[in-house]
């Protein structure tokens, strides 16, 4: 991963004591990256309201998904149309949110562009029949 990105984790969580690959930096790095909207690793401060969907444990923001819709339709305007053997994934902490953020890609026509799916082992049992 780009080392922007391998930054916030090496220093929350590890102490700093990731390294990354060599020249992983020119290898990970993409023309829209020179775009100030669009970094390799960026926090935005959205609004919205997190709920639990069908009264269930997971949690979803829609206003959250929607910001990252947005973004990636601006990236694709800007930079993916020409480029489409682009990969680009995004990644949820909640099962929830991740069936928000395939409901907004959808929505938008992008369902086929974009890896939507969950750090949330739990929220994908399949492995458990192959087993």
């Amino acid at each position: 991963m780009h080392p922007q990105i391998s930054a916030f984790p090496s220093k929350t969580f590890y102490g700093g004591r990731l390294d990354d690959a060599p020249l992983i930096q020119y290898r990970t790095c993409r023309d829209w990256h020179a775009d100030r909207r669009f970094p390799p690793f960026a926090f935005i401060d959205v609004g919205g309201t997190e709920d639990q969907p069908d009264g269930g444990t997971s949690w979803r923001n829609e206003c959250e998904a929607e910001t990252v819709a947005r973004v990636y339709d601006n990236l694709f305007d800007s930079f993916l149309r020409q480029q489409l053997a682009t990969s680009v994934g995004v990644i949820s902490p909640y099962r929830a949110q991740r069936d928000e953020l395939q409901r907004q890609f959808t929505r938008r026509g992008h369902q086929n562009r974009v890896v939507i799916n969950t750090v949330d082992v739990r929220a994908d049992r399949s492995w458990i029949t192959a087993i």
